[in-house]
This record gives structure tokens, C-alpha cells and sequence, in this order.
């Protein structure tokens, strides 16, 4: 809970509240809230304003809101062009993110408990309030690589156990922990000891997408194109570099064979075990999305406002691993 007043040019009193659970009315994040009630100079006004004074992303939060400076016959016109409502929704959605900072600074389990309620939530509002985006990321949590079976963990704690010579913040998208735990992508990734955060909520791409960044550290899908796996020495490059003149002619007629269904076949450093596997464009989609699509086409539910964009970002390339390719010549 946070008690606070504001004194100035505007002036206004609120009382914050973080429930510990989503209440049944509240699970859908679309769904119209009544959770802040809002008063002008102590006299009740209404409590279906909350779209005008919170985003909608931190709808769970409940509290009381009291203004000096509002008239007594205030509209959600009034509210849509008011300068002060403008002024108090900002102060609000700054309270109302140090007081989750705090509670995840604490040495129990109240972050856990909100973040399995309301975690959701702050993945939406990093897609939405891109004004806010530094302070929401510390927020997040996400299963990883090094993570217990149902554990998570922030970005802060992943930047610090970063080893040396990892440069990016690794992540991959799967359908569960452990279709991620089993993804190829995470072979040579695995064996530099690098983690990799297990993205299993269906909006959990679009945030990483949106943050893009986290402490100056890029983040990176790793079943995507041009894996910066670290330096490599001038040996190692001259050896990649001799691999894939060796098996030019094989991987070029890969491409002839499978024509339009892959963007182009390349020899990858990227595989530890696995013979080959499918990366998409650096652009494009990830390959959860892209086989996603793939199945809608089939039974043909793709838009045809959206076949176009699909066809152009959805072609994957097959990445070989070296020593499971055969030498071939062409006669």
C-alpha cells in the first residue's frame, strides 16, 4: 500500500493498493475496472475513470484518488483534455512502479505471489508505454535455462551471471519449458555456458521485441538468423571460412532442391548435435510463429491482407552442421 500527497501547481492525495491475487472480474486485462475511485475535494465522483487515470495494464491496481483541482461536475470529456488528469496519471503510474520495485526488493515470496498474478500485466505494459519501458523491465521474470522447473528470474540477476565473453542477453520461444529445455537452439549456446530465458507466454515474444534492449545489452532470439555467439579467433574464422567452400556445391544444390521453401542452405557453427535446423530472418518471425502460420495457411485461415507479409518474412534457412554433411559433387 503507498499514502502519498502531491503539492504544487497541482494538488491531489491517493491511497495505492496491490492485491494479492487477480480477482475473478479482473483476470481479463480488456475488461472495464472500477478499482480506483475518484473524489474532488473529498466529495465522490465515480470510479469508471480508471482508463483516464491508470493505462490499462495496471488495472489491478486499487486505491482512492482525491483532487483539489478538478471541478465537482467533472465528465470523462473534462478528463480526456485535462492537463491535471494528465499530471495525476503520471504521478500515479510512477507510484504505482516504486512501489513494485520495493516489493521486489523484499527477502520473501510477495514478488513471486504478484508476479504469478499480475505478470502479464507488465509484459503489456512494455509493449504499450514505451515511456516506461526501463523502469517495467527490471519488473520482468522469466523461466531460463538455469532456472528450476517453475522458478524465474529478473533481468538484473541474468546480467549479473553473465560469464565473459557473452555479450547479449539469449532467449528462445517455445510452446512449454520443455519443448525449450529440447530446442537445438540452445545446443552450442548450452556449451559455452551462456543462459537462455524460456519465453512460454504467448506475449512474452512481442515484449522482448519491444524492450530490444535491457542495461545496454541487446536481446537475442536465438532461433533467428546471424547468432552472435562471441569472437571468434582469426583460426577459427579461417576454419569456418574453409568449411563452407568445402561444402559450397552441396549446399548450393540443398537450394536448387528445395526451392522456395527455404530463403538459402549454409553451414552453421550454431549446432553441437543436431544435423540441421530451421532459423528464420533476423526480421522476421521466430519459428514458433512461423510454424504457427504455416498451419493456418493449411487449413487456409490466413488473411488475405497478411499472405503477402507472410510469404516475404517466412521463408527460413536451413543451417547444416558440417561433420553430418556429406561432400558432394556435382557431375
Amino acid at each position: 500500500m503507498n499514502h502519498f500527497a502531491v503539492e504544487g501547481d497541482i494538488e491531489f492525495r491517493s491511497i495505492l493498493f496491490v492485491p494479492g491475487m487477480a480477482p475473478f472480474e479482473q483476470q481479463d486485462m480488456m475488461a472495464k475496472s472500477k478499482a480506483i475511485k475518484l473524489y474532488v475535494r473529498r466529495v465522490f465522483i465515480s470510479d469508471e475513470f480508471d482508463d483516464s487515470l491508470l493505462p490499462r495494464y495496471l488495472t489491478f491496481v486499487k486505491g482512492v484518488v482525491d483532487s483539489n483541482d478538478l471541478p465537482l461536475n467533472v465528465s470523462r470529456e473534462i478528463l480526456q483534455e485535462s492537463r491535471v488528469v494528465r499530471v495525476m496519471r503520471k504521478r500515479l503510474v510512477r507510484k504505482t512502479l516504486d512501489m513494485l520495485k520495493d516489493i521486489s526488493k523484499r527477502d520473501n515470496d510477495d514478488y513471486d505471489t504478484f508476479w504469478d498474478a499480475f505478470g502479464r500485466n507488465l509484459k503489456l505494459g512494455v509493449i504499450e508505454d514505451a515511456a516506461n519501458r526501463e523502469v517495467l523491465a527490471p519488473l520482468l521474470r522469466f523461466q531460463s535455462s538455469k532456472t528450476e522447473k517453475g522458478k524465474s528470474r529478473g533481468l538484473d540477476a541474468y546480467v549479473e551471471d553473465m560469464p565473459e565473453g557473452q555479450n547479449s542477453i539469449y532467449y528462445v520461444a517455445a510452446d512449454t519449458r520443455e519443448a525449450a529445455e529440447n530446442s537445438p537452439f540452445l545446443e552450442q549456446l548450452t556449451k559455452k555456458g551462456f543462459e537462455v530465458l524460456f519465453l512460454i507466454d504467448p506475449i512474452d515474444e512481442v515484449t522482448m521485441t519491444n524492450l530490444a534492449s535491457f542495461k545496454e545489452k541487446t536481446l537475442v532470439d536465438i532461433s533467428k538468423e546471424d547468432l552472435d555467439l562471441g569472437e571468434d579467433s582469426d583460426e577459427e574464422k579461417a576454419k569456418i571460412k574453409e568449411i563452407e567452400e568445402e561444402y559450397a556445391a552441396f549446399t548450393a544444390w540443398m537450394k536448387t532442391s528445395l526451392g522456395d521453401k527455404v530463403e538459402k542452405v549454409i553451414v552453421s557453427k550454431r549446432l553441437a548435435g543436431t544435423p540441421c535446423i530451421l532459423v528464420t530472418s533476423k526480421f522476421g518471425w521466430c519459428v514458433t510463429a512461423f510454424h504457427a502460420t504455416s498451419l493456418a495457411r493449411a487449413y487456409d485461415v490466413v488473411p488475405r491482407s497478411l499472405e503477402a507479409v507472410s510469404r516475404r518474412f517466412s521463408s527460413p534457412t536451413l543451417c547444416l552442421l558440417p561433420f553430418n554433411v556429406p561432400t558432394f559433387h556435382r557431375d
